[in-house]
């Protein structure tokens, strides 16, 4: 993998006088441009900025389906389970593993069921997904 580049910012002052009355036009975007590209690169890139995704949360309560609406130009291709956790923050770590079943239909992403999952009527769990779309 390559380094974050270590030159920032271009000067006016590295240019000759007579470039000194124009450049600061072309430097000003230039360096905008360059100090974001290395902000990004150094640990800021975001999903739901950067990436053709979106992090979702739906409260499920054991009825299904579920539908949120996609907002996003890409299709959904990949939706992950990026936390499980009861409304009323009373958490219990559970032992079995969770399997989402889920779809695209109509525009909507459709969990059709949380398997293993212990959300009910009565014991309501907030599930944030983690969506990649292609």
């Amino acid at each position: 993998m390559a380094n974050i580049p270590t030159q920032k910012k271009i000067l006016t002052e590295n240019f000759p006088e007579k470039e000194r009355k124009w450049i600061p036009a072309l430097l000003e975007p230039l360096n905008k441009f360059m100090e974001e590209v290395t902000n990004a690169l150094n640990g800021r890139l975001t999903l739901t900025q950067n990436i053709a995704g979106d992090l979702v949360t739906v409260i499920i309560d054991g009825n299904w389906p579920k539908k949120s609406k996609w907002t996003k130009n890409n299709r959904p291709r990949a939706v992950i389970i990026g936390q499980h956790r009861e409304i009323s923050e009373n958490h219990v770590a559970q032992a079995d593993p969770l399997c989402l079943d889920w779809e695209f239909k109509d525009g909507f992403i459709q969990i059709n069921n949380v398997i293993n999952s212990l959300a009910s009527t009565s014991d309501k769990f907030n599930l944030t997904l983690v969506i990649f779309a292609e």
